[in-house]
């Protein structure tokens, strides 16, 4: 980690350099200013879905490579940036049907807690029902519409700018809808373990490409083009239907961590930066380094500027740690077929030692007499 953030500061030079070497180009300046006024962000990993795209298909694309790292360790990234390193990718692999490509390769963990809450579902419709109820989540900004009739499921989405206005038939407008169409298609698909035929139809952005067919085969149904904003159509009978890879402990640890995230949401919470914190301070419990100086650099800041702006809020970390800690903590008391060490472990204590001398000052009870005051 220090090494890469001790050659950080190089990235755009070097980045300048290959874009110059390989006559590769930025996006032009309109549709940028117009991507960085837009309030969207993608939460997903991108940095492994892309990297493991790029390696196995052997792809050089040197230019691409660079400028992925600014989403090194980031897992909240303006759509800007997605566009920019979309286009990087376009130059240098020059494939019509890219966007399919690339998101042939997500999986459900790149997508974070909804890509664990998908994955811990009992059927696809649970699946459907999580996935438009918490899509914010994964892409903030977007809008995403389901409507049932008697047969069939239609799914469309755009952001809160349409996309045919922000992308004026530009082609990365289109790249940028079959990566996501195609993203849903191969989280769906992989549910099933490929088994089952997920759309009836799809209706994508943009004029026709020259090969429709690699559109057809990809999804497996009739493709069209020229529309406003993507739309796919599924059969109803696909609702009911289990998927393979449910977990009770995975479903269980995914709806408390849901339930605490959306808790923190910006509709429930009016002050901007205290939502990133707590999302941010989440993610450092789950990866095991509730440490101020981790939530800072995941934030951007410097540890200095971070104590300013909690204290600008008569607030300090420790205190944050505390009360999320204690929030979360009771919530996995409350289900007894979590042990106590586990639940030391998910909150990021050494032991669970740790875990309940801490629990103690904060309570006055002891995890396991808490746990028993519940049962009573």
């Amino acid at each position: 980690m220090k090494e890469f953030l001790n050659q950080s500061g190089n990235i755009e030079e070097e980045l300048t350099r290959l874009q110059l070497k390989y006559g590769v180009h930025s996006i032009d300046e309109k549709l940028h200013k117009e991507l960085s006024e837009l309030s969207v962000f993608v939460n997903l990993d991108l940095h492994t879905w892309f990297l493991s795209f790029l390696d196995q298909e052997q792809i050089h694309a040197p230019v691409s490579r660079i400028f992925l790292k600014r989403t090194y360790n980031n897992d909240h990234t303006p759509i800007l940036v997605l566009i920019q390193l979309l286009h990087f990718l376009d130059q240098e692999i020059q494939e019509e049907s890219i966007g399919l490509k690339i998101g042939s390769y997500v999986l459900a963990k790149y997508g974070g807690v909804l890509g664990h809450l998908c994955l811990s579902s009992e059927n696809f419709g649970e699946v459907i029902a999580r996935f438009h109820k918490y899509y914010q989540l994964m892409f903030e900004g977007f809008r995403l519409q389901v409507i049932i009739d008697d047969t069939q499921m239609f799914m469309s989405w755009d952001l809160i700018k349409k996309l045919s206005d922000v992308f004026a038939g530009r082609r990365i407008g289109c790249i940028f809808v079959d990566l996501c169409v195609s993203s849903l298609f191969s989280i769906a698909s992989r549910l099933f373990n490929h088994q089952y035929a997920i759309h009836s139809s799809v209706v994508l952005m943009g004029k026709a490409p020259e090969n429709v067919l690699a559109y057809q085969q990809f999804f497996r149904c009739p493709v069209s083009f020229g529309a406003d904003f993507p739309t796919v159509t599924m059969p109803l009978s696909l609702l009911s239907l289990p998927i393979n890879v449910c977990n009770d402990k995975l479903k269980l640890l995914v709806k408390i961590r849901l339930q605490a995230e959306m808790n923190m949401h910006p509709v429930l919470m009016t002050d901007h930066f205290l939502h990133e914190f707590q999302k941010v301070l989440l993610c450092a419990l789950h990866d095991n380094r509730p440490n101020i100086n981790y939530v800072a650099e995941k934030l951007a800041l410097s540890r200095a500027n971070l104590q300013r702006k909690l204290q600008e809020r008569s607030l300090s970390f420790s205190e944050l740690l505390d009360k999320t800690r204690l929030k979360l903590a009771k919530m996995y008391l409350e289900h007894n077929n979590l042990p106590m060490t586990e639940i030391a472990w998910l909150l990021a204590f050494s032991d669970q030692t740790a875990f309940s001398r801490s629990f103690k000052r904060w309570t006055g009870l002891t995890p396991i007499e808490y746990r028993k005051l519940l049962i009573k």
